[in-house]
């Protein structure tokens, strides 16, 4: 197994609250699978919104699946002290109806359904709210596996509490792995969400793909 670390630019938009973010890159040779439970969900046409605009981010994106909660655990496995708990994040970014939110407090972790991904749908974005704890952190793995290879690559991204005010606020784009090169093709994207260092509570809501290549 390779491993390659990359740097994470947190050159923002003025109005983005900027978190401390890290980033590795691990790529795997064997057929290591990505998928999580059930059916990976196709490569169809997606609803699409600048979901990020007033945070000057013009760029379209797609949710994941439920992937503002409002359908409790539906298309996510929950692990340790995950819950889906009533609160949205406050820019209702989703809908004014929405009402609920991912809560991981203490060892918790949340994978995605897997999801298809083709060229150019290249990043994840999504809200957080901070419970500013010294020493508390989130990590996100973007994992993708390419289903004709079977070759499977990590990104790691790691939010630090302390780097950021208290309270909700979009992340950067967060880089999904390509394994597909510039000819075109589909791969396999899952998420996962895991809590670290020092005990505190989480909250997640409203995780979103771009996809550029359809603008």
């Amino acid at each position: 197994m390779a491993k390659v670390r990359e740097a994470c630019r947190l050159a923002s938009p003025m109005r983005i609250v900027a978190v401390a973010i890290t980033c590795a890159l691990v790529l795997a040779t064997t057929a290591t699978a990505a998928v999580a439970a059930g059916t990976p969900n196709p490569c169809s046409p997606r609803n699409q919104g600048k979901v990020f605009q007033d945070w000057g981010d013009d760029n379209n994106y797609f949710a994941m699946p439920n992937g503002g909660f409002e359908e409790g655990s539906d298309d996510w496995w929950l692990y340790g002290n995950a819950r889906v708990v009533w609160g949205n994040e406050p820019f209702d970014v989703g809908g004014w109806a929405d009402m609920r939110s991912l809560r991981l407090s203490g060892w918790a972790m949340a994978e995605s359904r897997t999801i298809c991904v083709g060229v150019g749908e290249d990043s994840v974005r999504l809200f957080v709210k901070n419970p500013r704890v010294d020493g508390a952190s989130l990590h996100i793995d973007a994992t993708v596996r390419n289903p004709d290879t079977g070759r499977v690559a990590t990104t790691g991204f790691d939010i630090d509490a302390a780097a950021a005010p208290y309270g909700w606020a979009p992340t950067v784009p967060l880089r999904i792995p390509n394994l597909l090169g510039s000819d075109g093709g589909q791969q396999e994207l899952t998420l996962r969400f895991t809590t670290g260092g020092t005990p505190a509570t989480w909250y997640i809501d409203d995780v979103y793909v771009d996809p550029w290549k359809l603008r």
